[in-house]
């Protein structure tokens, strides 16, 4: 463990030092502007107040806070530490071994890190307290508060058609079928995804008669429309 916690130092440093010297060949105000350019709230253009953005007016109809207007490095380190850590700490003793295919496997804990009971639970046991309440608290708005954002604009928008069935496509670890124990959830992704997810609700002891996966490619044309008239064929 300590050798492996040194070599990810040794990364980081060997990381830092190279982005320090990139930017040491900038002009001293554009590696300003560069380092320390933010992100999370997106300006209409370079003197817009925040309370003007889209993604502010967004969070306020869906009665979530905005993420961080935090500067790009803050929001990299985050996203690049949570990364090292799924396959290092919180998944190394996984019988399920998810990987994250396309990011799947970090959205899931940015979910659950944002109050998803759902997607909480499909997280190994004894990891998981690490974004349980109250420590979730602690957590600044990063990337999370973006996936919170993004899940209640959903939610409201499902909710509005009082739909009695959802089909997700590319629905990677999505948790929905969780909250919709009355609604047809039939997802729709890669067949490498749909049984990693399988694998984590059979270790997880979860079971969701209301979810149907479905496994697919969707840059397939026949393999597209095979899924898609599967998603739609009557209960």
């Amino acid at each position: 463990l300590f050798r492996k916690m040194g070599l990810a130092l040794a990364w980081w440093w060997a990381f830092l030092g190279a982005r320090v010297a990139r930017v040491a060949t900038l002009e001293p105000q554009a590696a300003i502007r560069k380092a320390f350019r933010r992100r999370g709230m997106r300006y209409a253009d370079g003197t817009a107040p925040a309370e003007t953005t889209a993604i502010v007016a967004a969070a306020r109809a869906v009665g979530i806070e905005p993420p961080w207007s935090a500067p790009k490095f803050v929001w990299s380190a985050a996203w690049r530490g949570h990364k090292w850590l799924l396959g290092a700490v919180l998944h190394r003793f996984d019988a399920a071994a998810p990987e994250n295919t396309c990011v799947n496997l970090q959205v899931l804990w940015l979910k659950a890190l944002g109050g998803d009971a759902g997607a909480y639970s499909m997280l190994p046991r004894w990891t998981r307290w690490a974004v349980a309440p109250p420590l979730r608290r602690f957590y600044p708005p990063l990337h999370h508060q973006n996936t919170r954002l993004r899940a209640a604009y959903l939610d409201h928008a499902v909710a509005a058609r009082n739909a009695t069935r959802l089909v997700s496509l590319g629905s990677g670890f999505c948790a929905r079928a969780f909250a919709l124990p009355a609604t047809r959830c039939v997802e729709i992704d890669l067949p490498e995804v749909v049984a990693q997810k399988r694998a984590i609700l059979a270790d997880r002891g979860l079971d969701l008669p209301n979810l149907h996966l479905v496994a697919a490619d969707l840059a397939d044309p026949r393999a597209r429309d095979g899924a898609l008239a599967t998603a739609l064929d009557p209960p």
